[in-house]
């Protein structure tokens, strides 16, 4: 654990997080792959994003 800086530990925590939560929104790995590239929120994949390829998140 102390050989690797925090910042990067917490970087990948939110690039895990973006995945998980393009998955459970029904993306493909390709469509989660380009979200979360192009995606700077925090931990979850904007609606502008979803819109994108036209998928509606549920509850909305």
């Amino acid at each position: 654990f102390d050989s690797c800086p925090l910042d990067i530990l917490r970087r990948y925590c939110n690039r895990a997080s973006r995945f998980m939560d393009a998955y459970r929104k029904g993306l493909s790995v390709k469509q989660a792959a380009w979200c979360v590239k192009k995606q700077s929120g925090h931990r979850t994949i904007s609606e502008t994003m979803m819109k994108e390829f036209d998928i509606i998140p549920e509850g909305k």
